[in-house]
């Protein structure tokens, strides 16, 4: 009778890694008060729930956050050596790179729009009808666009052709609120519903899409596109791991370090704790 192998609990996991911080790189820059938060929330837990999700990028020498900004910094602050993660492949038809827009509020629509005039250089601002906006994003011929909840009115901004150059306006467009008002990381459909009221919301900023080799390209130029404008959107998200934060700030070898986060996560499977589920599901504690 042929010998029967034994399943591997690991074969239909995500794949979860612990990998030394200083690899890990950002193509966004992290948002200072969802940090904070994080921070906070760690120092009073001493538990990461949800690692950062991550690609190998550079030939696999570094790791680039698709989502988890705000952890990654936070563990930095914290001191820790190393950061849990979850590895994917970039490549994947299972990661798809979406956009976010930003509504913003108790910042006037004007002031805005004139900060944004005051940036100068090769940036032009450009009234026109919400219904060519999206067209102009989807080709993008402009940089962002700018609508202003009081009187419905949006404003196209223009800029030149090379990528770096156009990055580095939007971090000087966004800068201008960042750290100031609330952020609401809202669908590029909500420019198109875009009421015009005079409630808490003051303008929303609709950016473009871009792809992911030019994610990739920023990256390893050491160029960061603002906080909160990517959107990974990412099948079989590895959730509530629950590592004590001790293993990270450990000198122990990335090697013992892995294979006790395999022994933890082999533990959970023996009693039955993962669980997958396919439907979308809401988390009221991020």
């Amino acid at each position: 009778m042929p010998t029967r192998t034994a399943p591997d609990p690991f074969e239909n996991l995500p794949h979860i890694e612990i990998v030394h911080l200083k690899d890990v790189v950002l193509h966004e820059d992290h948002d200072e008060r969802r940090a904070e938060r994080i921070v906070a929330r760690l120092k009073d837990e001493e538990i990461l729930r949800n690692p950062p999700v991550v690609a190998p990028i550079d030939g696999g020498r570094k790791y680039m956050v698709l989502d988890g900004a705000n952890r990654t910094t936070a563990l930095r602050l914290l001191g820790c050596r190393d950061a849990l993660v979850q590895v994917v492949d970039y490549a994947s038809p299972d990661v798809v790179l979406d956009t976010w827009d930003h509504l913003i509020a108790e910042m006037p629509g004007k002031h805005l729009l004139d900060q944004v005039r005051d940036i100068g250089g090769d940036l032009r601002l450009v009234e026109m009808t919400v219904d060519k906006i999206d067209d102009l994003l989807a080709r993008r011929e402009i940089l962002c666009a700018i609508t202003t909840t009081g009187d419905g009115r949006t404003w196209a901004v223009r800029q030149g052709p090379d990528l770096r150059s156009q990055v580095l306006y939007l971090n000087r467009i966004v800068a201008i609120y960042r750290g100031k008002v609330e952020i609401y990381r809202v669908d590029a459909e909500h420019i198109r519903n875009l009421a015009r009221d005079d409630r808490r919301p003051t303008a929303l900023i609709a950016f473009p899409r871009y792809t992911k080799e030019e994610v990739v390209s920023l990256t390893l130029a050491d160029v960061k596109l603002p906080a909160g404008i990517t959107r990974h959107l990412i099948g079989g998200r590895a959730l509530r791991i629950n590592l004590g934060l001790e293993l990270l700030r450990s000198d122990m070898s990335l090697k013992s370090k892995n294979l006790q986060l395999r022994d933890i996560i082999r533990q959970k499977v023996l009693d039955r704790k993962v669980r997958f589920y396919r439907e979308p599901t809401f988390l009221f504690d991020e």
